[in-house]
Order: structure tokens, then sequence, then C-alpha cells
């Protein structure tokens, strides 16, 4: 392989490692940066040059060994994708080691895999700094070490709205409409957009647009004056008189459920859990 040739070459290894952020379904819906002093095309995607430091890769067999701490600048579009929020989409990460290339190396060099992967996993956090943003990172085998619970005992269903497990309809609970106006995290929609809902209707709600890099989506978490919507993170990619589709919203009520969305047989809560306390003296409504 071309990689086992400069490694055990004298005078011709250029080690540097490539870093492919991938985010969203869009043909360039990724960042790529390179921890080398000058750009490295590979596979027609050029890495462009990024201080950048990161921990040591350990291989012990355990699923807590497979984090990964990746330091980039604050100014860096990565970094800038988790300024406000963490995006909506899983944001993958694909580590090569490598050599730069020279034109006067053997022929025997260029056949082979010069920057095989060294990492690959998921972004789970960003913290961000003074001059620099820490991307706490796991392989993508942790996973699956910490499945979690699939039902919780409560009054309220507990599963996801619109979810595989909910079942409610959002083609029936969806509004097409446009922006009047956006401030940050408020957008502004026409007059009479809601129809013959009322505003509460869409709290815990869906506002959904697309962009190239796919569709997005933010949860409606107040609506202000009957026309601004307050949302959950910044609107990447949203534009004043762009289409937007709305979403009905759910209290995880037996009557949220069976109102707004007609879904109570797919109801997962257990509204007869009984309140009083049937243990001592003094029982608690």
């Amino acid at each position: 392989m071309a990689l086992n040739d400069y490694e055990t070459s004298k005078d011709r290894g250029q080690p540097v490692e490539l870093y492919k952020f991938i985010y969203g379904t869009g043909p360039s819906s990724f960042y790529a940066f390179t921890d080398g002093d000058t750009p490295v095309i590979h596979g027609g995607i050029t890495y462009e040059p990024t201080p950048t430091l990161r921990d040591a890769i350990k291989s012990s067999g355990s699923f807590e060994s497979m984090s990964l701490s990746i330091e980039v600048p604050l100014s860096s579009l990565i970094a800038e994708l988790f300024r406000v929020a963490a995006p909506i989409r899983v944001v993958s990460v694909i580590i090569r080691q490598g050599h730069i290339p020279n034109a006067s190396d053997p022929a025997g060099y260029a056949t082979g895999e010069n920057f095989p992967v060294a990492w690959a996993g998921r972004v789970l956090e960003a913290n961000r700094g003074d001059v620099s943003c820490t991307l706490s990172c796991e392989a993508g085998a942790a996973g699956m070490s910490q499945p979690g619970l699939r039902q919780n005992y409560q009054l309220t269903c507990s599963v996801a709205l619109y979810g595989s497990r909910c079942g409610a309809s959002k083609v029936a609970a969806k509004t097409a409409t446009t922006v009047s106006a956006i401030n940050g995290n408020r957008v502004t929609l026409p007059v009479g957009w809601l129809g013959a809902r009322t505003a509460f209707d869409y709290i815990g709600g869906l506002l959904e647009w697309d962009t190239p890099d796919g569709r997005e989506l933010r949860t409606i978490l107040r609506v202000e004056t009957l026309r601004t919507l307050v949302l959950t993170g910044a609107t990447r990619g949203l534009v004043v008189g762009g289409a937007v589709d709305v979403f009905l919203g759910c209290a995880h009520t037996v009557a949220a459920c069976e109102g707004l969305h007609n879904n109570i047989v797919n109801y997962r809560g257990q509204p007869f859990i009984p309140t009083d306390n049937p243990v001592g003296k003094n029982n608690h409504s």
C-alpha cells in the first residue's frame, strides 16, 4: 500500500490528517479540514488547512474508550454549526491519516490507499471557549452500550410526537405558509395563518423548511401575538418569503391526543394511575 511505503520511507513521509464532518444529505453538506499547512485533495474533496488537535485514538475493546475530543478554531465552520444550538441531524466525523505526496515520489507510491480511515464516529456536543471549540465525539459502536428505557410508567404520553411509536399523522397536522420576518429564533408568519386553530395548539409543534443540506426543523416553544413563533435554535437556511410547514403540537395528554390528532388509540400514557397515596394516615391528592 502507498501508506506503508511512506511510513517506512526515511525521507518521503509528510504525515497529515484529514477531518471530514458530514451534516445533512446534500452533495456539499460537509466540512473538510486538514491539520497540514497546505490544502489536500482526496477523493475529489479539498481539505482546507485548519489548526486541529485531538486526543489519542485508543482501542481497548471497550465502549468507554471509544470517545474522542477534537479541538478546532472558534471561527471554523463546524464550530459555527454548534454556535446557538445542537443541529437536528447527526454530525458524522471521519478521520483519515496519510502523507502529502511529492512529484518526485516513486510511481509505486501512487498505488493503493494513501489516506485510510483511522477513526469514524459522530459529534455528541460542542464546548465553545474563547478562541477554540472542543467537539466531544464517540465511535459509531459506542451508541449500543446504553440503549435506554423504551417505555415509562407515567400519566402523560412518553413518546415523541410524530415518531414511529406515536402514530399521529403529520399530513393532517400540517399548515403550509410563508415567512414574513425573521429575528433570531423568532419567525413571523402572515396574518391569518392560524385559521380556526389557537396559538396554544402549536406549542410543542414543529416548524420545517427545505435547505440545500436537507430538511430542517425546529420545535415551537411558544407563539407570540398569534403570528410570531419562538423556536428552539437558530433558523439555519431560512429566508424571508420562504415556504415553511407548521405542525400542531401536543401536550401529551389524553385530551390533546384525541382532540388535536384523533390518535387516542396510540396513546402510551397511563392516565388512570391513582393519585391518592394509600399508605399512611394522611393521603395526599
